[in-house]
């Protein structure tokens, strides 16, 4: 990167940690072999890559005999990468030698191995069903039942030798023997129709058998063709988008990843009417990394155009269908448009589902997602039961250790900890971790970092700030070996760390930490980006908590300016900024500036999460410490017993926020000379508030709680005890 933040065009070439840096290497040592061995790849592939593995479609590596891959120029290519521990020899089951993919981050990553799937995807599918065939009718003894059978597989078949693809000796056995048992077939029923003397018939049949034979192989090679063409198509578009090659336009070789998926975006339309495949493609791929650069609304134009363009070509019912309307409820739950979000990943998961089978990895993704969008609107056992299922199938399919498996593992132990279940998401992100940290052999890795990283978040929340601190640190430092020190995931560790210090009430490192992350946030993604407002936004409660009130009603100002630019519809975010500007303004006595960030904080939420959400609960709460500083009792009342209720249900009686709705609504009850049971509920709030303070924020609290405690004593005409609380409030005060 540049000073001001820039990514080079030779900065973004060297993004894409372990996995990026392993296609590098493997480009560089094909580079460097003669032109006739390169030509050998393909045939290499043939034999090492797999697209179908126990049920469910992706890119996979396989053994292959070594015996039957050394031979010609293909043996000095296995041989140089073996040397170069890209390909692994070792020994199979029976003792025989055997070759593979060192590591399938190669297959997934290497642009080469890219395009030659994207254009042998249906002979790869083909070669799948073959090699299932063929060693089920080995395995059970070769018996003619189990051959294929005439049309459409046997056809199939015989493509991958019109194509001349190298077989194994089991493969071509087994080819043969079905097209031998289908000659035998064909001369037994044209010997019987000819023994009933009905040549006119026999003629007709065979012609059409062999127009069937024909179009089917026809079908097949059209889908390849396809397929290889749509590949080439949109492999040519990015490479020409990310090739700057006028001067004046590469501006000295500095162009931002975002400037050039504009470019990308724009050109689609232009330059590729009449290609609605490679359109969908193009526009589906930029959507993806605007999603990851975190610009949701260019991101779901992009995909919503991507649907409509699949569901012409495609119609409702097909995979790749599915696959989009499953990005697209991703960025939906992002943007917070739920309703829809919920739509689109419901769509998808029907159509997987349907397609696919129920054990299907794609289903568990989508599972997975919807989980995530059930946990943002507050239903968190349904999201467990979503993510549950997910883990069995991970499970099923993959076995009990896998990357995936452990993915599932994590993601659940977060949703035991959103329900206040901290030991047992505890567990769950302790054996996910293990999991990782085994199978990548001690390795650095971004999800080892992640998981990291989440456990210290339910560590803090446990009390465990030392054991949490260890994590955050592990996690930074681990990032800080795979990425570049400007990458967002750095300003998320930051982000923690700081939470914690500000937590932990050291608000010196809380604040540089804080400016740190808004620096970083800043440069990468841009100053009027979602999560710079968000670090403005933890910034500002950090200033206000440590006694700047006006610095921090200014910087929540400024998180409060983005969110509304970017989020004009709406945001829990922004509504969560506005209630806490609106809370302080009211704290301050200027409750005119106070009640319509509050009013449009409760409405937000309202419109967001429903009535019954702990989001809208916590913003009813602030409406309500507005409405008794104002004098409007009953309307206090009414709004804290409203908050109190659900709070009680999401996060039980012992928790700070409901010990807070409770608190107000005590306060009220003194109003109206209740008090008896207002002294009942103060007394309860005030003493689950001082148990676990935690941040200034709640300080506040229990200052404000205890001036009800004084006011009500007061009242009451208990001044001793009045006047007990007050000492309380000042101490608290001068804190």
């Amino acid at each position: 990167r540049t000073e001001d933040g820039m990514l080079t065009l030779a900065a973004y070439r060297e993004l894409g940690g372990v996995e990026g840096s392993l296609a590098q290497r493997a480009e560089t040592v094909f580079k460097d072999l003669p032109d006739d061995v390169e030509a050998e790849l393909p045939k290499v592939l043939n034999a090492l890559v797999s697209i179908e593995r126990d049920g469910y479609e992706q890119v996979g590596r396989k053994r292959a005999p070594l015996a039957d891959v050394m031979k010609g120029k293909s043996r000095e290519l296995i041989e140089t990468f073996v040397e170069n521990r890209l390909f692994v020899t070792e020994l199979d089951d029976d003792g025989s030698a055997v070759v593979t993919v060192a590591h399938e981050a190669l297959l997934w990553h290497w642009p080469r191995v890219h395009e030659w799937v994207a254009q042998n995807r249906e002979n790869l599918r083909i070669r799948s069903r073959l090699v299932r065939g063929a060693e089920r009718w080995i395995a059970d003894g070769r018996p003619s039942d189990l051959l294929l059978p005439s049309g459409k597989p046997l056809v199939e078949a015989e493509s991958l030798l019109e194509h001349d693809i190298d077989l194994t000796d089991a493969e071509m056995g087994f080819i043969n023997a079905s097209m031998a048992k289908s000659k035998r077939f064909q001369r037994l029923r044209a010997g019987v129709v000819a023994a009933l003397a009905v040549l006119g018939v026999v003629a007709a049949m065979s012609a059409y058998f062999a127009t069937q034979q024909r179009d089917l192989a026809n079908q097949a090679r059209t889908r390849a063709e396809v397929e290889a063409e749509t590949a080439k198509q949109t492999t040519e578009f990015m490479v020409n988008l990310f090739s700057v090659s006028d001067p004046s336009e590469a501006r000295g070789n500095t162009i931002t990843a975002r400037e050039i998926m504009d470019k990308g975006a724009e050109r689609i339309g232009k330059e590729l009417t009449g290609q609605p495949a490679t359109q969908a493609t193009l526009m589906e791929t930029i959507g993806t990394v605007y999603t990851s650069l975190g610009l949701y609304e260019q991101a779901a134009i992009l995909l919503q155009q991507a649907l409509d363009l699949r569901r012409q070509v495609f119609g409702e019912n097909h995979t790749e269908v599915a696959r989009t309307n499953d990005r697209m409820g991703q960025v939906l739950t992002k943007i917070a448009d739920y309703a829809s979000a919920d739509a689109a990943l419901t769509a998808a998961l029907t159509v997987r589902r349907e397609l696919l089978g129920d054990e299907n990895l794609e289903v568990a993704a989508t599972l997975t997602n919807l989980a995530e969008l059930r946990a943002h609107v507050g239903e968190f056992e349904q999201a467990e039961g979503l993510l549950r299922e997910a883990l069995e199938i991970r499970t099923t399919i993959l076995g009990a250790e896998n990357m995936e498996v452990a993915q599932s593992l994590e993601r659940l132990g977060l949703n035991l900890y959103n329900q206040g279940n901290y030991d047992n998401a505890e567990t769950l992100l302790r054996e996910s971790i293990a999991m990782r940290k085994t199978l990548l052999d001690g390795s650095p890795h971004p999800q080892l970092a992640d998981g990291l990283n989440n456990l210290g978040l339910v560590l803090m929340d446990k009390g465990d700030s030392n054991g949490a601190k260890l994590m955050f640190q592990e996690a930074l430092a681990m990032n800080r070996q795979l990425l570049d020190e400007l990458h967002p995931t750095i300003a998320v560790n930051l982000n923690n760390l700081a939470l914690l210090y500000h937590d932990s009430g050291e608000f010196t490192a809380a604040e540089q930490t804080y400016r740190d992350v808004i620096d970083i946030r800043q440069k990468a993604l841009g100053a009027e980006h979602p999560e710079v407002a968000l670090a403005k936004s933890n910034l500002a409660f950090l200033l206000y908590d440590k006694g700047d009130s006006e610095g921090g009603i200014a910087m929540q100002r400024e998180a409060i300016e983005i969110y509304r630019k970017v989020f004009p519809d709406g945001h829990p975010d922004l509504a969560s900024s506005l209630g806490a500007l609106g809370n302080w303004l009211t704290n301050a006595g200027r409750y005119a500036d106070a009640e319509p960030l509050v009013q449009e904080s409760v409405a937000m939420r309202q419109q967001i999460f429903g009535d019954e959400h702990i989001h809208t609960a916590v913003g009813l709460s602030a409406l309500a410490q507005l409405y008794l500083a104002t004098g409007r009792v009953d309307d206090a009342r009414e709004a804290a017993d409203n908050a109190h209720t659900v709070l009680a249900e999401q996060l039980g009686e012992d928790h700070w926020r409901t010990a807070w709705a409770a608190g107000i609504e005590g306060s009220a009850m003194a109003e109206l000379k209740q008090f008896d049971q207002a002294e009942k509920m103060l007394l309860e709030s005030l003493s689950i508030l001082r148990k676990g303070p935690g941040s200034g924020s709640r300080t506040v609290y229990i200052a404000i709680t205890a001036g009800y405690l004084a006011d009500l004593y007061q009242d009451w005409g208990r001044p001793e005890q009045a006047a007990e609380y007050r000492a309380m409030l000042n101490g608290t005060r001068s804190r």
